[in-house]
């Protein structure tokens, strides 16, 4: 563990109900037992470490919804715990997944306790593109989430359902989610094409011209070449090998860059009016990083 970048000791408050706490050992072997299949025989010996921290929601909503007759179990049906994860992401890039995701129900004097895991777990894990980093949030970089998530929380209704931003988001976590270099490579610059293009008849010249511009706003520089070949990598993915993250190649350290650019450029669209007001609108967005020159006239003549 990186002992200049500890986990948080005490708890930190992300929400109303949301707080980011280290667990008690004994609770972590007990959640940590609810949610994994016992095997068989069960009974065997598991070697576990605690987790690093929790993500705790205090009386969360009911979890069971009624389908055809049947009782579902949805684990966080309103997303909070999702959200704050993903967002935790953009502070610094993290492998949190909800591995042990349960309900834990208890009685005031703690004589009681209930832990029930999600029906079938919940269907998705995260990595981190450069496995050499510290794979958690450190007490400061809490405190940071705590201040993004209530930043989130005020925009949130203004930000369209189909909207850039929203895409952006969606296609970044979607991309932590990933696993092979190369796929997790087209699902990055997707993401940056939801921010940064505004026609689909020229898509490759809005990218290598904004991104740059972009990159440079937020403190980092790509070259024409860098914008070019990862662009250009989202038509190869059908037709490569599937690299897995930690390889040391070019492409993973394209990668491992071109996902600072799309966090630093979240996390200012949440944080920074104008900067979210420009990523809102193609007007906004080719004002701010470059628009393309008018389509020219075909040539041509007419008779009579």
């Amino acid at each position: 563990m990186d002992s200049d970048h500890p986990p948080p000791r005490d708890s930190v408050r992300l929400g109303p109900d949301l707080v980011l706490a280290r667990p008690e050992s004994a609770f972590a072997e007990r959640l940590m037992t609810a949610c994994e299949p016992p095997g068989f025989p069960p009974g065997g010996v598991v070697i576990r470490s605690d987790p690093a921290y929790l993500f705790l929601r205090r009386n969360p909503p009911e979890d069971e919804v009624h389908q055809g007759g049947a009782i579902t179990t949805i684990w966080d049906r309103d997303q909070v715990i999702q959200t704050a994860v993903a967002l935790s992401r953009l502070i610094w890039p993290n492998g949190v997944w909800p591995r042990y995701a349960a309900r834990v129900e208890r009685e005031d004097d703690g004589s009681r306790e209930r832990i029930t895991p999600p029906d079938g777990g919940v269907g998705y894990r995260a990595y981190v593109a450069n496995t050499s980093l510290r794979r958690w949030l450190d007490r400061a970089q809490a405190e940071q989430l705590a201040g993004l998530l209530a930043r989130y929380r005020e925009i949130r209704g203004r930000l369209p359902d189909d909207g850039r931003i929203r895409s952006a988001l969606f296609w970044g976590e979607y991309a932590a989610q990933t696993y092979y270099v190369e796929i997790r490579l087209t699902h990055v610059v997707t993401a940056l094409e939801a921010l940064l293009n505004t026609d689909s008849r020229l898509a490759t010249p809005q990218f290598a011209l904004r991104l740059p511009r972009l990159a440079e706003e937020l403190g980092f520089g790509v070259s024409r070449t860098f914008t070019n070949e990862i662009y250009g990598a989202r038509s190869k993915t059908a037709h490569g090998r599937r690299t897995p993250l930690g390889a040391a190649t070019r492409q993973a350290r394209q990668l491992a860059r071109a996902e600072e650019i799309l966090r630093a450029a979240l996390r200012k669209a949440i944080e920074d009016d104008s900067f979210r007001t420009a990523c809102e609108t193609p007007e906004g967005v080719g004002a701010r990083w470059g628009a393309l020159p008018p389509p020219q006239p075909c040539g041509g003549g007419a008779s009579s």
